[in-house]
């Protein structure tokens, strides 16, 4: 769903910008995608909210105290409408636990300032789609950790979610440093990165950062790259 969340408002923008200009540029995508989340509405809240209700409470734990409602309130829908909350309201509530709403509360920044230029430059380098992805997916984690892995882990009651969340960002940086997918030592070092992973079932998945990922890959293509 988080990738989703992304790639519409970049849709729209360059749908737009096909259409009135006949060729995408990035600058003016980021200002498209921008002044359509500026433009959502009261209502485009309350059919998120519902969305999400549709997800269940598995992986989205509760909020309280944030000013937003929490989504299985069941009055939200009503207090979304009295305080006159649009989706890019709740998207900025939400930014300081999530990455996707941070994304799109700020216009993008990890989408057009690191995904996009580290997908160019690998895809560069390498000549190979695949080294670009994961390297940059690296890159990404390295910086920042995932937000979904930390989410989950509070759902799930764990006390030291952030510390664990942490942890993977320090192995993606470790096996970015020894070339990511790209060396042999790198792959080594993947390959442990994935095996902690796994033994998370599910808890450990970097979700978020593979969905900016894929914002990044979709302006590589609208940029024009052959991959």
């Amino acid at each position: 769903m988080g990738t989703a969340m992304l790639l519409l408002p970049l849709s729209a923008g360059a749908g737009l910008l096909l259409g009135s200009m006949g060729v995408v540029n990035l600058k003016r995508l980021r200002a498209a995608a921008t002044s359509m989340l500026q433009a959502t509405t009261v209502e485009d809240a309350v059919e998120f909210y519902r969305l999400l209700r549709r997800v269940g409470k598995k992986w989205l734990g509760r909020v309280s105290g944030v000013g937003v409602p929490d989504v299985f309130d069941a009055r939200a829908y009503a207090k979304i409408r009295r305080l006159n909350y649009t989706f890019l309201n709740v998207m900025r509530a939400s930014s300081d636990w999530d990455a996707v709403a941070y994304e799109l509360a700020n216009s993008m920044p990890l989408t057009f300032e690191v995904a996009y230029p580290t997908l160019l430059r690998y895809h560069r380098e390498s000549g190979n789609i695949n080294v670009a992805t994961v390297n940059t997916f690296l890159t990404i984690l390295a910086q920042k950790a995932d937000t979904f892995i930390i989410r989950k882990l509070k759902a799930a009651g764990a006390e030291d979610a952030e510390e664990r969340a942490k942890k993977i960002s320090e192995m993606a940086k470790s096996a970015l440093d020894l070339g990511g997918v790209a060396t042999k030592e790198g792959r080594e070092a993947l390959f442990k990165m994935d095996e902690e992973l796994k033994r998370g079932e599910g808890l450990l998945n970097p979700g978020s950062t593979a969905d900016i990922v894929a914002a990044g890959l979709m302006l590589l293509l609208l940029a024009g790259a052959k991959i």
